[in-house]
């Protein structure tokens, strides 16, 4: 087993972890997958749009409820309806303007291209990038591996 160098949770179900020569990617989609550090082209990070359905359906409850208390007679069990559907409507406009943009990971290998949305903290998953693209410039190749025909042996 590698000494891991650096792991991080990214999302409820996605993880990765570092270690000297690997990059262990595990997701639902991909339960285990790994990648040799050498082998990876190139590690981009990208901003996810937000999503507009909170922010719709925010305004939806708010135009509606105002149509509805001004067309619809008076009574008590109407003004708590209009009262709980004006709390869900600010709720999704609270939802809406507080929730972060998301981020793409994008890491390109020479094998595929992995795909991995962030969930967490900009600060942390940047502290992770740096580690590996460290780790991928430390990389040592052993001169076992580097078979020259012309090199000399002392």
């Amino acid at each position: 087993m590698e000494k891991i160098i650096d792991e991080i949770k990214i999302s409820s179900s996605t993880n990765l972890q570092l270690t000297p020569s690997h990059l262990y990617v595990k997701t639902k989609k991909i339960p285990y997958a790994s990648i040799f550090l050498d082998d990876i082209i190139n590690i981009e990070t990208s901003k996810l749009d937000k999503v507009f359905s909170s922010g719709f359906w925010a305004i939806i409850g708010l135009i509606s409820s105002i149509i509805l208390w001004q067309i619809l007679p008076e009574s008590n069990l109407l003004n708590f309806i209009l009262i709980f559907l004006l709390f869900f409507s600010m709720f999704f406009v609270f939802d809406f303007f507080v929730k972060p943009e998301g981020m793409l990971l994008r890491i390109t290998s020479s094998n595929s291209v992995y795909n991995i949305k962030i969930e967490i903290d900009k600060k942390k998953i940047l502290k992770f990038i740096d580690k590996l693209e460290n780790s991928r410039k430390n990389i040592i190749y052993s001169r076992l591996n580097n078979n020259f025909k012309n090199y000399p042996s002392s």
